[in-house]
């Protein structure tokens, strides 16, 4: 089943146009993650020797 739709995909380019012709969504757009926030509880449970 995927390699039918990677076929699809690369037949056509990845043009979004072409791929909705045949029911298919087009790839997407990617969103960037957010910027995880500042540790509070940083606590050093175990200390081996250097």
């Amino acid at each position: 089943m995927k390699s039918d739709l990677r076929y699809a995909e690369n037949t056509v380019d990845y043009d979004d146009e072409k791929l909705k012709l045949i029911g298919w969504a087009g790839r997407y757009k990617s969103t960037p993650l957010a910027v995880p926030g500042q540790c509070r509880l940083l606590e050093i449970i175990k200390q081996g020797e250097g």
